[in-house]
């Protein structure tokens, strides 16, 4: 059950972690403070060294002005950190017997883990810690509170959380229902209406439609047309039970042949067109889930060979390239992604199905430009149903992540924080 907060080392440990400790406290009285948290403080030194442990674990060299742009992010960070250090502090003062939740043989592995996916002997991190007056204990709690702040949650919430055997049936049923249904890979394009601009609306979808008929793609036209939260890509929803559709939408749907799009949809307050990218049967065999983080690129299409080149090029080298584009104006970072391969858009699947952990993808294209996935997982899963056991730890860890979401927004509501002029 602990290991459910812990992520990939150096993706948690470079983006997450705050390098705030009693080595920078010491240089307070010689060093401005920028922000003070429930009455400990962070200083323009403290930032600075997290941007120097940052650059060395990823194991790249960027211009001072980069690093400028990184400050505001490192800050962040560093603040939610401490919130979570103190909270933990608090708790163990109160009911632990001021014994850590976390012990040092344990933040010793998860950074000697660190430094093994960073290419970096202890030795050599040593020596950078010395020339740059950094202390071991700097960086050690900043592990100490991530590792913590999860063992917390666990500790604290999991014993409370009420998992009934009918729950467990409720969701196995859901599970059973869900299998039997055929399931549509779509895109759709929407544009919802009320009784004042209905007219409005079926003008614009009908020119949305005429586009299609001319041959133009229907992820432009969804990113141009569509009203839905889907259109930022391209209008693919994915997959889709057909139990989860409407009787007219299905009827539709079900009659459109895979690769083409349906005749416009009325419904109560809005008209659809969906593409169907493919359908599958009920049941199946194994699905490809791969773990993967997306970064998306706007570029104008005149330079979009460029720039995919440029991008190809620098993804031989994860750190740097990941590093390069938490820089890049023209790309957004994603959280974490799951994605089953033989659900994705067809053109897609063939980017996909041929990565393995630890490589960036090619360029996908998309509406506004490409998208790459950094994969950091991959796994044949079984399309059957859980067992009862693994449903009930299913439930269990959604509650308690739902918990420590919670948790953490109470600990920054009840803060102090004063930025410092």
């Amino acid at each position: 059950m602990r290991g459910l907060f812990r992520n990939s080392f150096l993706y948690v440990f470079l983006c997450v972690c705050s390098l705030f400790g009693d080595d920078a406290k010491k240089k307070v009285t010689t060093n401005k403070v920028i922000v003070v948290v429930n009455g400990n403080v962070i200083t323009k030194l403290d930032v600075e060294n997290r941007i120097k442990v940052f650059l060395k674990l990823a194991n790249v060299q960027i211009p001072e002005s980069e690093k400028e742009g990184m400050f505001a992010n490192m800050l962040k960070a560093m603040i939610d950190e401490l919130l979570k250090l103190q909270k933990v502090t608090e708790f163990i003062k109160r009911f632990n017997d001021n014994k850590p939740l976390v012990s040092v043989e344990e933040i010793d592995q998860y950074f000697n883990n660190v430094l093994k996916q960073s290419h970096i002997s202890r030795e050599e991190f040593d020596g950078f810690l010395k020339e740059n007056n950094i202390a071991m204990d700097f960086v050690y709690r900043q592990i100490d509170a991530n590792l913590s702040w999860g063992r917390f949650i666990v500790d604290c919430f999991s014993g409370n959380i009420q998992i009934s055997d009918s729950e467990v049936t409720s969701y196995i049923n859901q599970l059973e229902e869900s299998s039997k249904c055929k399931t549509y890979i779509l895109g759709r394009i929407a544009v919802p209406f009320t009784s004042a601009n209905e007219d409005e609306a079926r003008s614009k979808i009908n020119e949305a439609m005429y586009y299609l008929s001319q041959g133009v793609a229907f992820e432009l036209v969804a990113n141009n047309f569509s009203s839905g939260a889907e259109a930022q890509n391209g209008g693919f929803v994915g997959a889709v039970k057909e139990t989860q559709l409407k009787e007219n939408e299905l009827a539709i749907i079900t009659s459109t042949s895979v690769g083409n799009v349906s005749q416009i949809i009325k419904n109560d307050n809005e008209f659809v067109i969906y593409k169907v990218y493919n359908v599958k049967a009920q049941g199946g065999n194994s699905l490809t889930k791969i773990t993967a983080q997306r970064i998306e690129f706007t570029v104008p299409r005149e330079k979009m060979e460029s720039v995919a080149e440029e991008v190809l090029r620098n993804s031989k080298n994860v750190d740097n390239f990941l590093l390069t584009a938490s820089l890049d104006k023209r790309a957004k970072i994603y959280n974490d992604e799951e994605f089953i391969v033989e659900e994705m858009r067809p053109e897609v699947q063939g980017f996909m199905a041929g990565l393995t952990p630890g490589t960036i993808s090619a360029p996908v294209p998309t509406p506004n430009g490409f998208s790459v996935f950094y994969t950091k997982g991959k796994e044949l899963i079984n399309n059957s149903i859980p067992s009862f056991e693994e449903v009930k730890r299913m439930i269990q860890n959604k509650k308690l992540e739902s918990i420590a979401k919670k948790q953490f927004q109470e600990v920054q509501v009840n803060a102090y924080i004063k930025y410092m002029d």
